[in-house]
């Protein structure tokens, strides 16, 4: 039998699972206890140390509209300095590792931007860029018939 105790820092806050899947709610230092029972009762105990850090979280900035052919800026900003950006899908973008880049998609398009801190801990969040055809193939809005 397995005793998971996780000091009251975690979701649960105790498990009997052998390998259980459990959801800290505070960064912090926490005592971890294990306690295992085999099958003729005796007991052994052990207690680790473990560190858990903040989650991260990534903002992309603004939904935009741009014209065919024109260019939106794209902005992620994130919780965590150092952290790595990725852009997906990279279609149409300058630089799909970058927090600040820009597209130019021919159409409608959605992009999510990850987040990746240096212990593999990931976010995301999504921009939408527009396509303005009508702007972009240059209708006009008044003429005269006799020019």
């Amino acid at each position: 039998e397995w005793l998971w105790d996780f000091g009251g820092a975690a979701d649960p806050a105790t498990s009997t699972e052998q390998n259980p899947v459990i959801c800290f709610t505070t960064a912090g230092e926490y005592d971890i206890q294990l306690t295992v029972t085999n099958i003729i009762g005796e007991t052994s105990s052990t207690i680790n140390s473990v560190t858990v850090f903040d989650s991260p979280s990534v903002t992309a900035v603004t939904d935009t509209v741009i014209d065919i052919g024109g260019t939106a800026v794209l902005v992620a900003t994130g919780s965590i300095p150092g952290a790595t950006f990725t852009w997906v899908p990279d279609d149409y973008v300058e630089c799909e590792n970058c927090p600040i880049t820009t597209a130019s998609p021919p159409v409608d398009i959605t992009y999510t931007v990850t987040l990746v801190d240096e212990n593999g801990c990931r976010s995301t969040d999504s921009v939408r860029v527009f396509v303005n055809f009508i702007e972009g193939i240059g209708v006009a809005d008044a003429f005269s018939p006799n020019e």
